[in-house]
């Protein structure tokens, strides 16, 4: 159990996310490849409007052949003309959905699954990829679609469930003081006062920086101040004995920001395995039971499977005042 020390409400503002869907879903899906033909979701690791697409489950693609079909997500949003390159295959333009129309911006757009084919007559003859409408997808494609919407709402019920975020999230909180300000301006021992910051997120993985507003202009604190506790819940920031925090930020509201890393990891394998399994039993549960509601009297987190309750239970954060 634990309890809130702060008694203010503190803004987090996420900054970074870890995309859960190519890797996870892909892992997931072979559970249920019986039912839904595997299809590889490629993941971008290049930069806006120009996307360079691997898939590290499977064999790499050697030649783009006419009608190769390509399910992907980007990391940013495309702000015009776009080129894609798949497996180190060579970079390709990529059209709208006519094959001659250069990609308008906002098209691709991060945390969507996006389905695009090659035809090696476009852009006169180079070969080139264009845009699936999502009335052109197969059934196939279409179930994939769903399941990544499914997918996408069971993590978010399971970690507000939890009060933990799963895959590496960057965030950053405001304060409207540092701790012990009234006597800040000489050194105290930590263990007498609270002297430190409780970051109410979770598994806190760093403190990528402290910084205060002095004369409105932001100055980063000396790592060598301060430490980060290694909870499993919830962490904080403390001040190392002997320590003393900067006594001359700005007398204004949010005058402290702090950045940070929160997660289990970066990768959908770093999520405990018991957790894990209570993902796949709660996204079957309701892949499985697809069609069977219509209207929103079925929410994601209604008719929870016993087992993932059980886990989402064991590790969830009992917050007092949180």
């Amino acid at each position: 159990m634990r309890y809130n020390r702060d008694v203010k409400q503190y803004t987090y503002i996420l900054l970074e996310d870890t995309a859960i869907l190519p890797v996870s879903l892909n892992n997931l899906m072979e559970h249920i490849k019986d039912d839904v033909p595997r299809q590889d979701i490629y993941t971008d690791t290049g930069v806006a409007d120009a996307y360079i697409l691997n898939n590290t489950n499977k064999l790499n693609i050697a030649t783009l052949a006419t009608g190769l079909r390509i399910r992907f997500e980007v990391t940013n949003v495309n702000t015009g003309a776009s080129t894609v390159n798949v497996d180190n295959t060579g970079v390709k333009n990529l059209f709208m959905p006519d094959g001659t129309t250069s990609l308008v911006a906002g098209v691709l757009i991060p945390e969507t699954l996006h389905t695009m084919s090659y035809d090696t007559t476009l852009d006169s003859g180079a070969g080139a990829f264009k845009m699936i409408k999502p009335s052109e997808l197969t059934d196939d494609e279409k179930e994939y679609v769903y399941a990544a919407l499914i997918l996408k709402s069971v993590v978010k019920f399971a970690e507000i469930y939890t009060k933990r975020e799963f895959l590496t999230k960057t965030f950053k909180t405001f304060r409207d003081s540092f701790p012990g300000a009234s006597i800040s301006s000489f050194p105290i021992s930590t263990h007498m006062h609270h002297l430190g910051f409780e970051l109410r997120r979770s598994k806190l993985q760093s403190v990528e920086q402290i910084q205060y507003l002095k004369d409105n202009v932001l100055t980063t604190v000396d790592t060598s101040t301060y430490y980060a506790t290694n909870e499993t819940d919830f962490s904080s920031v403390e001040l190392i004995d002997g320590e003393v925090w900067p006594n001359d930020a700005d007398n204004r509201f949010q005058s402290i920001e702090i950045t940070f890393k929160a997660g289990f990891g970066d990768n959908f394998t770093d999520i405990p395995e018991n957790l894990r399994g209570a993902l796949l039993q709660h996204f079957l549960r309701y892949f499985s039971d697809r069609g069977d509601c219509t209207d929103a009297s079925c929410p994601v987190g209604k008719n929870l499977p016993i087992e993932s309750k059980a886990v989402y239970d064991f590790w969830r954060i009992i917050d007092i005042g949180g």
